[in-house]
């Protein structure tokens, strides 16, 4: 399978400058969240704060941003000097440029919200999964959910110029409470909630997914064939599923109507391959569409909701986007580790391990500088990074999760050197351009 889209700021060689800033202050944190890569004995990320030299050595590029994030693996309020951050960013971005901060809103103290809020801050993002006090300290453990209703009543009372959101992590256990969120949000007048899936980094955490693993293309494809396959041979019906499938699939002598359930698939998979469309009919068949109609129910009924109340609601696919998007490359964003490494997206901000379809993916941080050794400027200026975002923006790798013979060795070996293409960008798993995850922007 091969796809090619020409992104509008990539159709002629050119990537956009650098415009956004996503800061790790530290990689701490007093949550210990079930869905958190952190909670993986496959992770590799080494705790420590960013030092106010390090964060210095930004300055220089701060002059043409649009936005600065403060985020990362951990919890940006536990860092003394975010305060000083905030001030320093303020003042040297311009007028019009926006300071967000993604935060579990736990330590968000009136004295401390005053002192960011005042020193630059106009943006803030809370993580709430649900509004049951008991489930929340199930699922954020360390957390209590009337501290975050307090912090976010205390917010609205000390400043109404700050942007109030709420970050929703949708998993099995909480689907149905999202409904419950969203009128909350309604009724405490937030601005907006960004619904995200969830990034499993086990076996058990990949159960608790509420995302299909095919696109979106190939699931309308497939069930379009499927029905004009039942209706022109009614009989072949009992045959066309998961269980039944398998069972001839490689037997050696197959009766008259097993073989032409054979024929009649691999005709399709032929046809998906010329258009292009990537075709795994073991996960095709496999797939609950019951409870993805009822994810797509529960967010319809959310966003009728979000939309009366007038919140701005922002959900994610309920399955991976074949036309993918990489916000971070397509809006020029850079990621800088705590401890002054550049990186290009969220995906690839960390060393850690987790679950895609259901099969183990290394993932390995992609640096392309680093602060004490180049100014940011240079860095995002390299052969190698301008490189890497150029063929990002062609999007011209394959869709792994759809792929017939994954996984491969190519993508799932700790040290990702090439693709079956032959790109070194190793984007074709990756969970945010396929629209499944999100997070403040």
């Amino acid at each position: 399978m091969k796809q090619i889209k020409s992104a509008e700021s990539g159709s002629e060689g050119n990537t956009p400058s650098l415009t956004k800033l996503f800061i790790e202050p530290t990689t701490r944190c007093n949550f210990r969240c079930k869905m958190c890569v952190k909670q993986s004995s496959e992770q590799y990320i080494k705790e420590g704060d960013m030092l106010f030299q390090t964060f210095q050595q930004l300055i220089p590029a701060m002059g043409s941003l649009d936005s600065i994030i403060f985020s990362g693996i951990g919890e940006p309020t536990l860092h003394p000097d975010l305060p000083l951050f905030i001030e320093t960013a303020r003042t040297y971005l311009p007028r019009q440029s926006s300071i967000g901060l993604q935060s579990n809103g736990s330590l968000l103290s009136k004295p401390l919200v005053s002192q960011l809020v005042n020193k630059g801050l106009d943006r803030i993002c809370l993580s709430i999964d649900t509004v049951d006090p008991a489930e929340f300290q199930s699922i954020r453990a360390g957390g209590v959910f009337r501290q975050v209703d307090q912090s976010i009543q205390m917010i609205q009372k000390i400043s109404n110029p700050v942007k109030l959101g709420v970050e929703f992590v949708v998993m099995r256990k909480n689907l149905h409470q999202l409904l419950e969120v969203i009128q909350w949000a309604v009724d405490r007048q937030i601005d907006f909630v960004i619904v995200t899936q969830m990034l499993p980094y086990d076996v058990q955490t990949n159960q608790e997914i509420t995302y299909g693993t095919n696109t979106d293309i190939s699931r309308e494809s497939f069930l379009n064939h499927l029905q004009e396959i039942r209706k022109k041979f009614p009989h072949l019906k009992p045959y066309l599923n998961i269980d039944r499938y398998l069972s001839f699939r490689w037997k050696y002598q197959k009766t008259a109507d097993e073989a032409k359930v054979i024929q009649l698939l691999e005709t399709i998979k032929e046809e998906a391959f010329l258009q292009d469309i990537p075709f795994h009919i073991n996960h095709l068949f496999s797939e609950d569409l019951n409870y993805l109609t009822e994810i797509e129910k529960v967010f319809s009924h959310s966003k009728a909701i979000a939309d009366k109340g007038g919140v701005k609601l922002s959900l994610p696919s309920i399955s991976p986007m074949f036309d993918r998007k990489c916000h971070f490359i397509e809006e020029g964003s850079a990621f800088i580790s705590w401890f002054g490494s550049v990186h290009p997206c969220y995906f690839l901000w960390h060393r850690y391990s987790c679950f895609i379809n259901g099969h183990m993916k290394q993932v390995q941080e992609r640096s392309f500088g680093a602060l004490d050794q180049n100014s940011l400027k240079i860095i995002w200026q390299t052969e190698a990074f301008t490189d890497f975002r150029k063929t990002v923006l062609k999007y011209d790798y394959p869709y792994c999760n759809d792929c017939k013979i994954g996984p491969c060795d190519l993508v799932t070996d700790d040290e990702f050197e090439v693709d079956c293409y032959t790109i070194n960008v190793p984007c074709g798993h990756c969970p945010w351009g396929s629209g499944l995850l999100q997070c403040l922007l």
